[in-house]
């Protein structure tokens, strides 16, 4: 128990779900609790979340799927670092900012409905070195797809949202090491020259600059 001039600070009692009255005394003398109520909530459950990791030193927008998330006074705690509030979707959605970490490192991801009281229902989240792009065989492609490119570059994650742009267009990689990946060009709008990008989980994009050109249909006009 803290106490000051205008203020008192309390812990409160385990309690099932629901509202209980407050009151405040010295000994048997009750001072104040004339309307006075607070609110026990089930805590948050955590299930899943996405992305699980991101790039360092930025911040990335993750959405956790659970239970028991409020409208009004929810955080997101990422391990040492300071809790974040919550954009609440719904009672099962929430989206929060991972903070940036200059350290690769995995850490718990735990959610609060009154910033104050983390539950022990935790997800994990880890920072990891951002994808990067050096080489591409072949550098043209036709624009009706179905090209196949080999990506060289550093940093290439397995997972299911290794992806590569080609300017608006985007296609999914498969991984063969931390520096090879390779995917099929999508139907693409137009001839000419793309932009290039790549991304480990759809979200952060590194693109080095490179360009693929796009070429009309190639097709057999005499044999001879």
């Amino acid at each position: 128990l803290n106490t000051s001039d205008i203020s008192v600070t309390c812990e409160a009692p385990a309690n099932p779900e629901g509202y209980s009255n407050v009151s405040l005394g010295i000994g048997e003398r009750i001072l104040s609790g004339s309307g006075l109520a607070f609110l026990y909530v089930k805590p948050p459950d955590l299930e899943s979340l996405t992305p699980s990791f991101g790039q360092l030193a930025s911040r990335s927008i993750v959405t956790i799927i659970g239970k028991h998330f409020l409208r009004s006074g929810t955080w997101c705690r990422f391990g040492q670092f300071a809790p974040t509030p919550a954009d609440v979707l719904s009672s099962s959605s929430i989206r929060c900012f991972s903070p940036p970490s200059k350290e690769k490192e995995t850490v718990k991801v735990s959610v609060s409905v009154n910033a104050v009281d983390f539950g022990d229902s935790t997800l994990e989240f880890s920072y990891k070195t951002a994808a990067m792009l050096t080489g591409l065989n072949p550098t043209i492609a036709v624009v009706s797809g179905g090209s196949a490119i080999t990506i060289f570059g550093s940093g290439f994650e397995k997972c299911a949202l290794l992806q590569m742009t080609l300017g608006s267009e985007t296609m999914k990689l498969s991984y063969v090491s931390s520096s090879i990946a390779m995917g099929v060009t999508p139907p693409l709008a137009a001839i000419g020259n793309y932009t290039v990008a790549v991304s480990n989980n759809g979200l952060e994009w590194s693109s080095e600059g490179l360009v693929v050109q796009v070429l009309g249909d190639l097709g057999l006009t005499a044999l001879e």
